[in-house]
């Protein structure tokens, strides 16, 4: 599959495109796309995910690497792995591509995944879309857009791992507190009568 014209063309315009990304300080007059990772750790932890990918047979396409000038700021890096069964989050810029044979096995590969918060699929073909909203489980699906900036004001909860299957944003303020009841008083006098089997009491 490595070997497609197709796979092979897209990889290689994908991998130009990363490593077009400008990575900086957001506050210089001419603005990255991309800043620093929250810690040093972080970033140090990208390239630990990175040489485990590459150890176990992943095909590096473009290195992340560490910036100098700053510990916590690194490149995007791209590795196309050589086999399913990669199923980590990476909180950084490292983008893992595997090569399947057609949509029905990108969806099976991506439902393989303990995860599910996002899937999208591009294409110009309406039924393969409805084909892949119908088979893939994720709380966001989209078409031809990316998976991130999902509107507040919807329902993205997640699956699996993801989520918790409720709707989130917005809603969340639906399952993020609970309900609580109040009858109120304003003087405690004991009751005109009492019930059936409580006469004596006081």
């Amino acid at each position: 599959m490595v070997d497609d014209p197709e796979n092979k063309g897209f990889l290689e315009e994908l991998s130009l495109a990363i490593s077009k990304i400008q990575v900086g300080n957001p506050l210089l007059p001419r603005q990255p796309y991309m800043g620093t990772l929250v810690s040093a750790q972080a970033a140090e932890g990208i390239l630990n995910a990175q040489s485990e990918l590459s150890d176990g047979g992943a095909v590096v396409l473009n290195h992340a690497q560490i910036d100098a000038s700053c510990n916590a700021q690194i490149s995007p890096g791209l590795l196309l792995l050589q086999k399913p069964g990669n199923d980590q989050e990476y909180f950084g810029p490292l983008l893992t591509a595997i090569l399947v044979k057609d949509l029905d096995e990108a969806i099976l590969e991506a439902n393989r995944t303990k995860y599910g918060l996002a899937a999208g699929v591009l294409t110009d073909d309406r039924s393969a879309y409805h084909h892949f909203v119908k088979y893939v489980r994720a709380g966001i699906i989209n078409w031809n857009s990316p998976t991130t900036g999902a509107s507040g004001k919807l329902p993205f909860g997640g699956t699996d791992a993801s989520g918790n299957h409720r709707p989130s944003g917005y809603y969340a303020s639906d399952y993020c507190s609970y309900p609580v009841a109040s009858i109120e008083t304003h003087e405690l006098t004991l009751p005109a009568s009492l019930p059936p089997g409580l006469q004596g009491i006081f």
